[in-house]
């Protein structure tokens, strides 16, 4: 497989010198290094964002049309960076012409400093030839902290243990997760190379229990899995309300409603207990503050990965059950067939893309393939499959613990109330 490694460094205000690297079976093949000015328009990222998470419930007239004008400037955008970084220079030119018969065997990592990385939509990249944008065209797409060393083969597990943690702490008035946490849990009990708990009660404090319990017996899980919601907050800490970050919500504790946690604390738990692959299907999970590199504050996710985690999967904006249902469905179908993680992410973002019509979404159709991100800190996970399927009784016991752990299906809905959207 093609490796293209795009170094990205902010040299001074608004300016990136990029160092890209392509190599075949980790040997070099191709070195060029470009320089251009960094900002995309934060008009144009407001619009991308009111595309991903309002303009469904956008009720003018001329949400339509806004739609159509933010898709037309968002295609103009992938391609100016492409050009800004494939045609800055004849050796820059010369590498993409060799990657670009070979794209559909290829890997492609930025590599930056988290929050500044995560300011650049990267994922809008496309060839102004083809129109596809490189992340859906590549075998993989993934960004990387900085100074990430990943192996080249991924860890292989012949038995993969999950915890799937599902949060409604506003109960029945909350969303429902049924839908997904039913399509998880019947991807993977089918499976007889997954070992799956159901975190019940579903607080931070169970779930550190939990952690620390298999960790203690030599037995860390594999992947740890939050269904719930997330938000962001730019606002002043106060008596009600978190310090400026990122936060999942696990149920609360002692009579409490919920509990906010935030991504320093749960990369801590994580790294304490062993736990090195994440998959976060909460809104805004990869969302990162600020309008600069000077001042953005690290997404939840990009504080999992600074603290060790190899592998988190997460959701830049507000995702929709609908789009989550596809997106989580297609993950654990393709990990069942034996793709590794990153790969699974990357082929369940491409499915996204090749049908945006969602059931219950009579309107428009969504560009949701731009909600999922990637990021790599370290080794790739992969599950080693086995010809035995597992014992229909130990399916319907599965079931039966769902069942009665979770509410009734969901209506078309994000995967997070709109009180939580900060």
């Amino acid at each position: 497989m093609l490796t293209l490694h795009a170094r990205v460094v902010e040299t001074a205000p608004a300016h990136l010198d990029i160092t890209l690297d392509l190599s075949q079976d980790g040997l070099p093949v191709h070195h060029a290094e470009v320089s251009f000015s960094m900002p995309t328009d934060e008009g144009l990222l407001e619009g991308l964002r009111w595309l991903m998470e309002d303009s469904l419930t956008d009720g003018t007239a001329a949400r339509k049309v806004r739609a159509d004008d933010i898709r037309r400037r968002l295609a103009t955008e992938g391609a100016r960076l492409f050009d800004a970084v494939f045609h800055a220079d004849d050796i820059a030119s010369a590498l993409w012409a060799y990657v670009a018969g070979r794209l559909r065997d290829t890997r492609i990592e930025v590599a930056a400093e988290l929050s500044s990385l995560s300011l650049l939509p990267w994922e809008l990249m496309r060839d102004p030839e083809t129109g596809s944008p490189l992340c859906l065209a590549a075998r993989q797409f993934v960004r990387l902290k900085l100074q990430a060393f990943v192996p080249a083969v991924p860890r292989a597990t012949a038995r993969c243990r999950v915890l799937l943690i599902t949060s409604r702490p506003s109960g029945q008035d909350d969303v429902a997760y049924r839908s997904i946490a039913m399509k998880v849990f019947r991807e993977l009990t089918q499976m007889a190379e997954y070992d799956v708990t159901f975190l019940r009660p579903p607080t931070f404090a169970e779930c550190a229990r939990t952690l620390r319990d298999a960790h203690a017996e030599g037995l860390p899980f594999d992947i740890v899995h939050f269904d719930g919601h997330g938000f962001y907050t730019a606002a002043e800490e106060t008596a009600t309300q978190p310090v400026a970050g990122s936060y999942i919500l696990f149920e609360g504790e002692g009579g409490q409603n919920h509990r906010a946690v935030s991504g320093r604390d749960f990369a801590n738990l994580l790294a304490e207990t062993g736990c090195q692959h994440v998959v976060l299907n909460a809104c805004r999970s990869a969302h990162v503050g600020g309008s600069d590199a000077n001042n953005a504050l690290s997404s939840f996710s990009d504080e999992l990965v600074r603290r060790g985690a190899h592998v988190v999967v997460s959701m830049r904006y507000n995702v929709y059950v609908a789009s989550a249902l596809r997106f989580i469905g297609e993950f654990y179908r393709q990990l069942g067939r034996g793709q590794s993680l990153v790969s699974a992410a990357s082929l369940a973002r491409k499915n996204l893309a090749t049908d945006p019509a969602r059931d219950g979404i009579d309107t428009f159709d969504l560009d949701d393939w731009l909600v999922p991100v990637i990021l790599q800190g370290g080794d790739d996970l992969t599950i080693t499959r086995s010809p035995n399927p597992p014992l229909t009784n130990a399916v319907q016991a599965h079931d039966a613990l769902l069942a009665s752990a979770i509410p009734p299906p969901p209506d078309i809905g994000f995967a997070q109330t709109t009180h939580s959207c900060q």
